[in-house]
Order: C-alpha cells, then structure tokens, then sequence
C-alpha cells in the first residue's frame, strides 16, 4: 500500500496533533533527565504513547508498529523540512507557514534535495511542536519554549507570570519576530 495512502486512511491533521502532543507530554516526563538529539522512546513509553491514543482519538484502528512508523516518517520529514528551513539564503516565514527563498536559492537547493520540493508551497504540518520533540532539548517548565527562539526578556518573563501565561512560539508573532531569516548579513 502507498504510504501517502496509508497515513491519510490512518492519520488525519488533528489525529496526528493528538499523536504528537502525547508524545511530547511523554518526552516532558523525563524532567531534562535525558536531553537527546535523537529522541527514541522506550518500551514503557512507547506504550503510554499508544494507551493515550486510543483514548485521546478513540480510534481502534492504531497498532504499536503504525505508531512507531509515523513516528519514524514524522522525524524524517522534519529533518528534510529542518535542513531547509536553516539553509542559508532560506528563512521561514511564521504567519504564512512558508519558507522564504529566492528562486535562485529555491532551485539551488532543490537540485541538491529534491525530497524538499514539496515544502515550496506550504511548510511542514506541526513543524513547531515536531521542532521541540526533536531537538536535542526539552523545555519542561512554566515558560518553556522552542530553543531555536530568543529568550524573553526579563520584564517580558515578568509579565507572562502575572498573567500565568506561558511562552509559546505563537507567542513570538506579537513579540515582533514574525518572520525568521538566515540570510547571510
């Protein structure tokens, strides 16, 4: 069966949100204890991660091995997307989900990577939350956030506290950094 086929039949947008919002609360539990560059689970998380499926979807139609198979398609796609996006002459623009790109540079670039082709459109889906899954740390507290973003600044800190609101990358939009470059200065 065609994987295209097989992850729209299985997969749709909001199930594969659920899937990767489960994974990420898995991931948080290890409290910073385990900072990885490639995030593999265990088998007792691997489990929690397919319990918490099936009740989140109520989708009986999941198996351990599909799970651990869009897992290992998820990754892949965000490192091909990953790859792009931090190319130099390449910047990613948040509002529209696009990457930004000359045509010089996009057909450059796509010579090289052809599997990138298909992001010229549209940007991957769940690329922020797949960016905190995936990098080689995890934000577990109040104010976590992406480490591929700036900082807040102290009084910026201050401010989400009193309103117990926590940092999010949407959150980075209104902060004035709604389009991210890596063009060269």
């Amino acid at each position: 069966m065609d994987r295209k086929k097989l992850d729209i039949d299985d997969w749709s947008f909001v199930n594969t949100q659920i899937f990767i919002q489960i994974m990420l609360e898995e991931a948080r539990k290890e409290q910073g204890s385990n900072s990885r560059k490639k995030r593999v689970f265990n088998d007792l998380q691997r489990h929690s991660i397919y319990n918490e499926l099936l009740v989140r979807t109520g989708r009986m139609g999941y198996t351990p091995t599909k799970i651990h198979q869009k897992f290992v398609r998820l990754k892949h796609e965000y490192r091909i997307f990953d790859d792009l996006v931090k190319n130099t002459g390449c910047g990613w623009d948040i509002a529209s989900q696009t990457v930004i790109a000359s045509e010089t540079v996009w057909q450059t670039y796509v010579q090289a990577h052809p599997s990138a082709a298909k992001y010229r459109q549209k940007g991957l889906d769940h690329y922020n939350q797949l960016q905190e899954l995936l990098e080689s740390s995890l934000a577990n507290g109040a104010l976590g956030q992406p480490s591929s973003l700036k900082p807040p600044t102290s009084e910026e800190e201050v401010a989400m506290y009193e309103v117990g609101k926590p940092i999010k990358r949407e959150d980075s939009v209104s902060m004035g950094t709604d389009v991210v470059n890596n063009y060269p200065e």
